[in-house]
């Protein structure tokens, strides 16, 4: 990846499931289209269930404990499995131009997902925490994972995004998935000590300039991004069996 000078630092207070889904959409179309710089986003969603676009609700969730304990279920637009958010999870997004030479190329998943999670990898570290890239897309401490990736390729920008497992209700993610692959872990259960979701923000944006070699520029939404944002449909981030 080439060097790039200046990076949107986009950080909102929205909480809502559907909404950030929609933010997520809209700063991927907006980068594509030229309408925003490249963007790291740091955000939280209430207590959910995100599926991938492809997946079943039915074959992922325990359907009946997410209606039971009132978890919403919502359907993002990338690819990969399901995760739980909740105010104890941080969800990091990566939305970048492809360096010129790249544009209309087949580009390499793994180096994706080892390139954009190397700056949470950093910044672990620099609490005592040692953290392992896993194929296919995510991050482990002690064998429990703690984040989950996935992406979606356009022509001229990419997407990449995931969780950070810190602080959240274990046991809600426990019921609300069927069958969960690997152990889970929070970075609280790891850590020396303790540490909010806040201060993980903060702690991201050193690793994430140094790894990108970038300067970041808190910034809000574009007008283009509000557009799409305001134009975009609730239920196209509901889940279809």
């Amino acid at each position: 990846m080439s060097r790039i000078d200046m990076w949107r630092l986009l950080v909102l207070e929205e909480t809502d499931p559907h909404a950030n889904m929609a933010v997520e959409e809209a700063l991927l179309r907006a980068v594509e289209e030229g309408y925003a710089m490249n963007t790291l986003r740091l955000w939280r969603s209430t207590r959910s269930a995100v599926i991938g676009w492809s997946e079943k609700a039915e074959e992922t969730l325990n359907l009946e404990n997410c209606r039971r304990l009132r978890i919403p279920i919502v359907r993002r637009f990338t690819g990969g499995g399901t995760v739980y958010h909740d105010l104890g999870n941080l969800n990091w997004t990566f939305a970048f131009r492809k360096d010129p030479k790249e544009q209309g190329k087949v580009i390499s998943a793994r180096r994706i997902f080892e390139t954009f999670s190397s700056p949470i990898i950093e910044a672990l570290r620099g609490l005592g925490v040692e953290a392992e890239f896993r194929e296919p897309n995510a991050l482990y401490i002690k064998g429990g994972k703690v984040s989950g990736m996935a992406m979606y390729v356009k022509r001229r920008s990419i997407l990449c995004h995931g969780t950070l497992l810190i602080d959240s209700d274990l046991n809600l993610l426990k019921l609300a998935l069927k069958c969960l692959k690997n152990p889970v872990t929070n970075v609280n259960n790891e850590a020396p000590s303790r540490l909010s979701v806040k201060d993980m923000m903060r702690l991201l944006l050193e690793p994430s300039e140094k790894c990108l070699n970038v300067d970041l520029v808190e910034e809000g939404l574009t007008v283009y991004e509000k557009e799409l944002i305001r134009s975009s449909s609730p239920q196209r981030y509901d889940p279809i069996s």
